[in-house]
């Protein structure tokens, strides 16, 4: 194993975990995650992204957050499995969350008679502050989510 193996297999990889259900079919639940105009709905509160939802597209978000100011991020959509499963990379353009490094997010869509269960693992984390703070952050579009499907009807 090289130095770098070496050291990168020694680094602690923190993850989170969130599991939700939503009053919604599956059909509806992943077409919020895969429709551009739908995502910036939910997952932009600046109302500046840009989402290329195909295997090797890549999409670009603007937030804003009380904890940390206005923030960019990117990433690359690495698989999406109609109505079951979506896996992309994650990566902040603003520091510090730079040195949070690339992560990756997967998302699976689970139906449950007329609801849909989210599993979302997002994984690679350097130290468990990255952890809690995107879990607080996850939380918190998580119930933007909700809420924005509830509005749709």
């Amino acid at each position: 194993m090289t130095e770098s193996a070496q050291k990168q297999a020694e680094m602690p990889n923190w993850m989170l975990h969130l599991n939700r259900e939503f009053a919604f079919p599956v059909e509806k639940v992943f077409s919020a995650w895969t429709e551009p105009e739908a995502l910036k709905g939910w997952f932009c509160n600046s109302g500046v992204a840009e989402f290329n939802p195909v295997v090797g597209g890549q999409f670009y978000v603007q937030m804003v957050t009380e904890k940390f100011g206005a923030l960019e991020l990117t990433g690359e959509y690495l698989e999406i499995i109609k109505n079951e499963k979506i896996k992309f990379t994650w990566k902040w353009l603003t520091e510090p969350l730079t040195q949070a490094g690339e992560t990756v997010v997967t998302v699976e869509f689970l139906a449950r008679d007329n609801s849909t269960e989210i599993k979302l693992t997002h994984e690679g984390f350097t130290t468990e502050e990255f952890k809690n703070n995107h879990t607080e952050g996850w939380d918190f579009a998580m119930e933007n989510f909700e809420k924005v499907l509830k509005e749709q009807g």
